[in-house]
């Protein structure tokens, strides 16, 4: 779904409101007659026109559900929509933000983002046209007819499968997109999915979560801004004969990623499914290590801080510990043993070894700068550099946080140099300028 700003897609139609009675919630629900506004990139905006006046606090709870029925008998469903106009005695139109709701066709609305009744769930990148897949797209130039044609063939579309969880795949796969252009023209575009499917029903909220970790493993995977921007759900077991429902949220800007990105599918074959086994069975340990990183490598500031920094000092410290503590059956405590445990670990990664990380360097940066220690007191942290060596240190420390995380999707260092060559990474290595080596072997 495009970005409406401006323009929102407008759903009139009636909506109902659970009832209270006397502050008491009936099984009863109050019907008016309204619209729902949906903007793309922010909440979304139901309008209801209310008739006789109504005190707020006796229509709506925060956590009901809102269902609605528009002019073309599509049924909505409202989940957790906030109040916007609360604390008025007496007015005629009601206003409710709602983050997220599901478009259906089906007779039954659905009552809580948490009740199991889908079997699929389809994901849709707008910016992934590339990766991992092949162009799709052919162009053939007729010179006699003066003409071009374009032709495709969905079984060049490769899926990429893996049961993340017990009875759960999720398939990464390609596909074209055709969107009209006025009354003769057509938009050819190859996006990337992902479909989620499952042999026991699941709820709303459980594949908005998959869904959220796997725009991040994407984020990783390109060193770009990875977000969905469509979302759709079928409750019919059979993958022929689905019936999607929409579910429409605020989309988020994505971006194009960079031409050779870091996890390259096509050539690490055998490791395809582990990746993304691996990748959902420790997501919660290191979920805040990967945010850190994504953050680092997407966010584009204006300006570079301590703070950026000891974000993925941080992260190298706390995966550490999550993963390589007791690995050796030693208890390694030091910040600056802990970071050369792991140069030794990925001794073997090409790109790690040319950046050239010393341990002292960005132990002694990291104890200055998260303790705030003043520039005149170099006791303990003479290695501590500053300024614009302080952003090519952070540099060095992504490629070893990077390494890290494959190595926990479980890429060997021979893999990881086919990741890392042609890559972002080597760009960034090949990007550290010589003043900068010149200057940390002084220190």
């Amino acid at each position: 779904m495009d970005k409406q700003t401006d323009n929102p897609i407008v759903y009139h139609g009636k909506w109902r409101i659970p009832q209270y009675v006397n502050f008491a919630k009936s099984d009863q629900y109050q019907e008016f007659m309204g619209s729902l506004y949906y903007y793309g990139d922010k909440e979304s905006v139901l309008e209801l026109y209310v008739e006789p006046p109504l005190r707020s606090t006796q229509i709506f709870d925060q956590g009901d559900t809102i269902y609605g029925l528009d002019v073309y008998r599509r049924r909505f469903s409202l989940f957790y929509p906030k109040l916007v106009r609360e604390g008025e005695v007496d007015f005629r139109k009601v206003i409710f933000s709602v983050r997220y709701f599901l478009i259906t066709e089906w007779n039954e609305t659905v009552g809580s983002p948490d009740d199991c009744l889908f079997h699929y769930c389809c994901v849709d990148y707008p910016s992934l046209r590339g990766w991992a897949f092949k162009n799709m797209l052919n162009r053939y130039v007729n010179l006699n007819s003066h003409s071009n044609v374009i032709s495709w063939n969905v079984n060049d579309g490769l899926k990429y499968e893996a049961e993340i969880e017990e009875g759960i795949k999720l398939s990464i796969l390609s596909n074209i997109s055709s969107v009209p252009v006025g009354l003769h023209d057509i938009n050819l575009t190859q996006i990337t999915r992902i479909l989620l499917s499952s042999e026991r029903k699941q709820s709303i909220r459980k594949f908005l979560k998959l869904t959220s970790e796997f725009s991040r493993f994407l984020s990783l995977a390109t060193f770009s801004r990875q977000s969905p921007s469509a979302m759709r759900l079928s409750r019919i077991e059979g993958i022929s004969s689905k019936v999607w429902e929409h579910l429409m949220f605020p989309v988020y800007e994505s971006e194009q990623p960079p031409f050779n990105t870091v996890i390259k599918f096509d050539e690490i074959v055998a490791k395809k499914p582990e990746i993304l086994i691996r990748w959902h069975e420790n997501y919660e340990q290191m979920s805040p290590i990967t945010k850190r990183l994504v953050q680092s490598v997407t966010e584009q500031k204006d300006d570079f801080d301590a703070p950026d920094f000891l974000i993925i000092a941080e992260a190298l410290d706390g995966y550490f510990k999550r993963f390589e503590k007791n690995r050796d059956d030693k208890d390694t405590r030091k910040y600056e043993d802990q970071i050369t445990k792991l140069l030794k670990k990925f001794k073997g990664v090409t790109e790690l070894q040319k950046c050239n990380l010393d341990a002292k360097i960005l132990t002694d940066s990291r104890n200055k700068y998260s303790h705030l220690i003043p520039d005149d007191d170099k006791k303990g942290v003479e290695k501590a550099v500053s300024g614009d060596g302080l952003f090519y240190l952070t540099q060095q420390a992504i490629i070893l946080l990077t390494c890290c995380v494959l190595d926990n999707l479980g890429l060997t260092s021979d893999e990881i140099n086919i990741c890392f060559k042609d890559s972002v990474i080597e760009h960034i290595v090949n990007d550290i300028p010589l003043w900068y080596r010149e200057y940390i072997k002084q220190l």
